[in-house]
């Protein structure tokens, strides 16, 4: 069951990131040509390339996390027992969580905001509400897949084995 939803998670996570990170080199190329080339640029691709460069770092950053891609730093981790190696790994799992879920509780409660407020980007309206709520809901599939991902670890350290790395 836990693979099948995390299959579920990488999926979307690697077709958010496709479809962004698509339209904003497709996009970019035709603004590049249109510009230099026609030399009539398109006013309002700066303001779709903001938003997409958003989504690719958040649906990129999601797929870090499924991936157990983050950046780590083993330094300091390495020189401690065995125990305390857990105790560290479970705290720094703890802080994760609960930053993640800051971080896509603001979100979401700024697209609540802005959606309430009709708030609208400057050349094309698209409403920031929505920009916003793309960037919660990464974050959601960040926070499910660190769930899961400390699921099994913690399945995997009762069976006496170590699945983190």
């Amino acid at each position: 069951m836990l693979e099948k939803i995390k299959k579920v998670i990488s999926i979307i996570n690697q077709v958010m990131f496709d479809l962004s990170a698509g339209a904003l080199t497709v996009l970019t190329v035709i603004a590049v040509i249109m510009r230099y080339v026609v030399s009539k640029p398109i006013m309002w691709a700066e303001e779709v390339q903001m938003i997409l460069i958003v989504w690719c770092v958040f649906f990129g950053g999601a797929i870090a996390f499924s991936e157990r891609g983050h950046i780590a730093v083993d330094v300091f981790y390495e020189m401690f027992s065995d125990k305390v190696k857990k105790a560290v790994s479970v705290l720094i799992w703890i802080i994760t969580a609960l930053a993640v879920g800051w971080l896509g509780n603001l979100l979401l409660q700024r697209a609540v905001t802005m959606l309430g407020n009709h708030s609208v980007t400057t050349l094309l309206h698209i409403p920031r509400g929505f920009v916003y709520a793309v960037v919660a809901f990464s974050c959601l599939l960040m926070l499910i897949s660190h769930v899961l991902n400390g699921i099994d670890d913690l399945l995997a350290s009762r069976k006496g084995g170590v699945k983190n790395e």
